[in-house]
């Protein structure tokens, strides 16, 4: 599974789909919303006679501190509904991505974003963030003129 470095844009990112109600929270909510997406998925693929496209739609962000156990289980759940789903570890712990999106005291292990433009804001804030050396740039880097990082000075 992708590690990210924790970046504000995708923090803003994170924050911003929470504020659209697009933020499910937990491993069984996830896999619960999930599954009844898939069926309902399989239902209206029944009625129609042209296959369905494939696309990611859904993507579970991941604390860094979860158990081998929970690892195994959310690729379980990758597995089961990778066609449509993506996930993606932030390099923070469960304290940090709880108190993030549901305040503080909060714990959250994961997150689902269930809607298209949450996952893309997301996702957009990784690239918009990545190094052409296949790293991610930190917050105290900003891109050079020549298209290279360097840090930000004073």
């Amino acid at each position: 599974m992708p590690t990210a470095p924790r970046i504000a844009a995708v923090d803003d990112a994170l924050r911003l789909s929470m504020r659209e109600g697009q933020v499910v929270r937990g491993l069984e909510a996830a896999r619960d919303r999930l599954d009844a997406e898939a069926r309902g998925l399989r239902l209206a693929d029944e009625a129609r006679s042209a296959p369905r496209g494939q696309r990611i739609s859904r993507l579970l962000v991941l604390s860094g501190d979860g158990s081998e156990r929970f690892h195994r289980q959310v690729e379980a759940l990758l597995r089961r509904h990778g066609a449509r789903t993506l996930a993606i570890r932030i390099e923070m712990d469960a304290a940090q991505l709880g108190a993030l999106l549901f305040g503080p005291g909060r714990v959250a292990r994961l997150v689902l974003l269930e809607r298209k433009e949450a996952v893309s804001r997301v996702l957009l804030a990784l690239a918009d963030a990545w190094r052409g050396d296949g790293r991610c740039a930190s917050d105290g880097e900003r891109p050079a003129p020549d298209g290279e990082r360097r840090p930000t000075d004073g």
